[in-house]
């Protein structure tokens, strides 16, 4: 316990996959770990005494903080990880912290984990076949929540309305290029004013040229973008496009928190969580084919500045980082038993 601020200490590890020891800042931030790490690390400093650990290959330095109460990971299920890359490591790390690991994740499947404790994106489910992964994982599970920052993303106005695209899939279905027919198609509706069209591609955010001449990609994980950058368009969006299925995306609610309807593809279950699709979302879920998805996105293209700012205004009170911190420090994982 630090005797000055009478706050538990707690260890927040997560951001890039090297020996990175100095602390985040906003301006290098390029990934969900990345954005994670910085933006709970400072949520969580009003309930703990933090000492953030940014490389993945770093974490040795929690072993100087003994009075630390727990340590969390913000790479998804980061010990289990750790566990498969280092044993020695984690071995050295779950002695030390016995009982007070804990992990960001999606979602826990079935799984055996190496964590003691997980918060998860997604609700908790009680149905029978959840009680069933939560007790094969070995893990307390917790709901962190689906979180954005209200103070970075919120909606600006432009003078055309614009569609951004989620950049493609890095593995299994990517639909873009329905999306581009889609779009393509209402270019020449004249009961549309002029639109532009924007997608995360991997050579950054590129303009979409609805003409024909569009050729889908495979999406290069490796090809990063600034967050900083993703967040200028994000605020300028009247729609943002779920391009493939998500556990939960991080771009999707940062979009939705600056005001972007999301428009969710359907091919027999919506491509974001269906538990992710609350009311205090501005949403549409249509069929993934390109006529569904055209009728759709002519609607959700001309929504208006008062929409984007009331979507902006509830999220801001439900879906923010703040929030997830107060979970994490309501649950007192580092007093519970694994």
């Amino acid at each position: 316990m630090n005797a000055a601020t009478l706050r538990p200490t707690l260890i927040v590890w997560g951001g890039f996959w090297n020996d990175r020891t100095d602390i985040l800042h906003v301006e290098e931030l390029n990934s969900h770990a990345s954005v994670t790490c910085y933006f709970l690390s400072e949520a969580l400093r009003k309930h703990f005494e933090v000492i953030q650990i940014p490389g993945f290959d770093s974490l040795e330095i929690a072993l100087d903080y003994p009075e630390a109460v727990g340590v969390l990971s913000c790479f998804q299920a980061g010990f289990t990880r750790l566990k498969g890359r280092n044993p020695g490591l984690f071995g050295e790390i779950k002695k030390a912290f016995s009982g007070q690991l804990a992990s960001i994740i999606d979602f826990v499947s079935f799984h055996r984990y190496a964590e003691d404790h997980f918060f998860t994106v997604l609700p908790v489910g009680r149905g029978r076949k959840e009680k069933i992964k939560h007790f094969f994982s070995g893990a307390s599970v917790h709901h962190m929540g689906w979180s954005a920052d209200p103070q970075s993303c919120y909606p600006v106005t432009s003078d055309i309305p614009r569609v951004f695209l989620d950049h493609g899939n890095y593995g299994g279905a990517d639909h873009t290029s329905v999306f581009v027919r889609a779009l393509s198609k209402l270019k020449i509706d004249p009961s549309l004013p002029k639109f532009e069209v924007f997608f995360q591609g991997n050579n950054g955010i590129e303009p979409v040229a609805l003409d024909g001449s569009w050729k889908s990609e495979q999406y290069d994980r490796q090809a990063k973008v600034s967050w900083l950058d993703l967040q200028k368009i994000y605020r300028t969006c009247s729609v943002f496009c779920v391009t493939h299925r998500e556990s939960a995306g991080l771009g999707a609610i940062e979009a939705a928190m600056c005001g972007a309807q999301l428009m969710v593809p359907d091919d027999g279950s919506p491509f974001i969580n269906a538990r992710l699709l609350t009311d205090q979302l501005d949403y549409t879920v249509a069929n993934c084919e390109e006529s569904s998805l055209a009728r759709a996105l002519k609607v959700a293209i001309g929504t208006s500045m008062s929409r984007r700012e009331k979507a902006h205004e509830r999220l801001s009170n439900t879906n923010s980082w703040a929030i997830a911190a107060e979970r994490i420090a309501k649950s007192n994982f580092w007093r519970n038993g694994s």
